[in-house]
């Protein structure tokens, strides 16, 4: 994979779960969030943001990007948790005036296959052949390609992508970055 130069956005990208949160910090590095077993409910949710904020701090994002959540009908039980889950750590970085953009999953699974019905496994094999990924983790995957997508609309490709990948990007609401920060706000994220 081909790393974005000094020039290129510093991107935090999340694949937001509620058992495995995938990561990717503006150097490129794929992680996985696991919160302890015993975190259950609305404890788990506060840790996850937490961890997030931490990220944040550690890592200073210009933007961060999310894929935006799912809800089958299999997952109605869970879907509450989850979109609470989106809604704290949304929250958290608007405070922090830290630029969100949400990816629909058929534009993430678009843009890395060319086809927005894509099941997770080709989304995985893909991040391995396009990107390099040296993992296994789909939500790993998920973020990488978060990251890559960003890095592709501001100018800085990751990987060459076909034309039928690359036009989900004009689907997706992208901030200006790069503002001045006005007298009395916060230069860094928290």
């Amino acid at each position: 994979m081909k790393s974005p130069n000094s020039a290129s956005p510093a991107v935090l990208a999340l694949d937001l779960s509620l058992r495995r949160t995938g990561t990717v910090t503006p150097r490129g590095e794929p992680c996985v969030m696991v919160p302890p077993k015993l975190v259950i409910g609305t404890e788990r949710i506060q840790w996850i943001r937490d961890e997030v904020v931490d990220l944040a701090n550690l890592v200073h994002p210009d933007l961060v990007i999310l894929e935006a959540p799912f809800i089958s009908p299999k997952m109605m039980g869970s879907a509450s948790k989850l979109l609470m889950l989106h809604g704290a750590v949304q929250v958290t970085l608007y405070d922090a005036r830290i630029p969100v953009v949400l990816v629909p999953p058929a534009c993430l699974k678009k843009y890395a296959t060319g086809k927005g019905n894509a099941d997770k496994h080709a989304v995985l094999a893909e991040a391995i052949r396009r990107l390099g990924y040296a993992g296994s983790d789909d939500n790993e995957a998920d973020a990488l390609w978060l990251w890559a997508m960003a890095h592709e609309r501001y100018g800085h490709p990751v990987a060459v992508m076909p034309q039928v990948n690359r036009s989900v990007l004009e689907k997706i609401e992208w901030p200006t970055l790069g503002r001045a920060v006005e007298c009395g706000e916060s230069s860094g994220p928290f």
